[in-house]
């Protein structure tokens, strides 16, 4: 989103696909939690940033005391990107439309996520363009409302900002993304393309370098105890054991210890990741398409409908999470959903092995 304003070809898809996040997997072991949705993406940013010649700056309060303060110098923040030319990547719930709880829903018809027995607010990233500061808007980017044709300079009150901002978890709240010129010459498109190559290969196999570093993750889940994701065809195969019944049983018994969480919600965790592992490979297989790499689109989409079939096994788990709080009936009826989700797995293992000795 940010990018495009540096190189009007590229677009939202190309953005993805170079910097191989649909490629990308990430688990924690033993903890049934995919890597997260609407995290920081430093290691990806600053790869395309490199190939862009371009410098990339994140931003993002380490404490909040006072969040009128945080407010002020968020929007100074904003104002002085926009002034030096630099489109900004921020964070807010969907369209900053409240229910009647104060949650924000999602207005495009597409469906809401939410923690399930909790209340929780959905984010979004989009990217501000333009203020008035008269009017009291923010003129945006966004995306994902590009596929329903409003995506583009859509004008967002700078009070229903400020109040979605402030419900937003810390890792996201108040935070900047964007980048700057003056980092180098942008690399040719040979260059690029030879680099992109290289990254998916790296992406797939699961060589950290490509990955976001542990202590981003730290910073980013306000938790110097987080274990870190293992990465690539590593956190397939521990996926995949942590998938067996009793395995999976303890998994969800932990969750809920002393922390007064319903098992459901770590469940529903599960899917919203996967169906964002979906999504990014889904816009990535959208510029193959466009390009004509036919036989590159091909393996994407078989992968994206791997996640697919992943899915499916997520909400038949989901539903019956939801039908009864006794973890043992629940594992005991999912225990063929987590079966055929093992299946679908080694699948994905099987064809990212063929695509690693095929290039």
């Amino acid at each position: 989103m940010v990018l495009g304003s540096f190189d009007r070809n590229l677009s939202y898809p190309k953005s993805l696909y170079y910097s191989a996040a649909g490629y990308g997997f990430a688990y924690v072991p033993k903890g049934m939690w995919l890597e997260s949705v609407a995290h920081w993406d430093d290691a990806n940013n600053q790869f395309l940033a490199s190939l862009y010649g371009l410098s990339h700056e994140r931003a993002v309060p380490e404490r909040i005391t006072d969040e009128e303060q945080a407010w002020q110098e968020y929007m100074g923040r904003i104002r002085r990107y926009l002034q030096q030319g630099s489109p900004v990547q921020i964070a807010k719930g969907w369209e900053a439309r409240f229910d009647k709880r104060e949650i924000v829903n999602v207005g495009t018809g597409m469906r809401t996520y939410w923690w399930e027995g909790a209340a929780w607010t959905p984010s979004h990233y989009f990217a501000a363009v333009g203020l008035d500061e008269r009017e009291g808007v923010l003129y945006i980017h966004d995306a994902v409302l590009g596929w329903f044709g409003t995506g583009k300079y859509y004008k967002l009150e700078l009070e229903a900002l400020k109040k979605a901002t402030k419900s937003l978890p810390p890792h996201l709240k108040y935070v900047t993304i964007t980048f700057k010129k003056g980092e180098g010459p942008r690399k040719s498109d040979p260059e690029m393309e030879s680099l992109v190559k290289e990254r998916i290969i790296k992406k797939l196999k699961g060589d950290p370098s490509v990955y976001d570093t542990l202590e981003m993750w730290r910073a980013h889940f306000r938790n110097e105890k987080f274990p870190g994701y293992q990465h690539g065809l590593k956190a397939w195969q521990a996926f995949k054991k942590d998938l067996e019944p009793q395995e999976f049983k303890k998994i969800v018994q932990r969750f809920g210890e002393g922390k007064q969480r319903k098992p459901v919600m770590l469940i529903s965790w599960m899917d919203i990741h996967v169906n964002h592992f979906t999504s990014l490979t889904a816009v990535s297989a959208e510029y193959l398409e466009e390009k004509g790499m036919m036989k590159e689109w091909e393996w994407l989409f078989k992968y994206r409908m791997l996640y697919e079939k992943m899915r499916m096994s997520t909400i038949q788990i989901r539903s019956i999470f939801k039908s009864t709080e006794d973890i043992d009936k629940a594992v005991e009826a999912s225990a063929p959903h987590l079966k055929e989700m093992a299946k679908t797995v080694d699948e994905a293992i099987k064809h990212i092995e063929s695509y690693v000795r095929s290039n």
